[in-house]
């Protein structure tokens, strides 16, 4: 049993990246058509959504990350770094030019998501804590 969820792990954050890396490289490797990736955004959205709604209902965080606030920015930060890349190259393309405009705003698009991502995880550490005293304040039922 332990080998099989252990498995089905690996599965689903093996699907995860691969849905993430190839939404990605079709960005920066090709002109956007944002269209062309609705069917995959829309299974990675839905497999972030599972994941969030079933760890707040069963009130789990990481194994090995802490829910505070310096591990959520730098998590964000990670998360904008990566973008940043890959949506300055998109708007380059498209745009045709690389000016300063340009990569302003490919730097917006790369720090707003990274934004509510932090604010996102501060929502979720804030939820999982107040469960966690609920549950450690809880009368032991005998």
């Amino acid at each position: 049993e332990q080998a099989l969820l252990h498995i089905e792990s690996q599965g689903f954050w093996l699907a995860w990246s691969g849905l993430l890396l190839a939404m990605l490289a079709q960005l920066a490797l090709r002109r956007a058509d944002l269209w062309g990736l609705l069917p995959e955004w829309a299974i990675f959205m839905a497999m972030n959504l599972y994941m969030l709604v079933q760890c707040l209902r069963h009130n789990i965080w990481d194994r090995r990350l802490e829910p505070n606030p310096r591990t959520n920015a730098i998590a964000s930060a990670v998360l904008g770094a990566v973008l940043l890349p890959v949506t300055a190259v998109t708007f380059v393309r498209n745009a045709g030019r690389a000016d300063a405009g340009i990569l302003l705003l490919a730097v917006c698009f790369a720090a707003l998501p990274a934004a509510l991502c932090f604010a996102v995880l501060q929502l979720m550490a804030h939820t999982y804590r107040r469960k966690r005293e609920r549950a450690e304040n809880a009368p032991d039922e005998e």
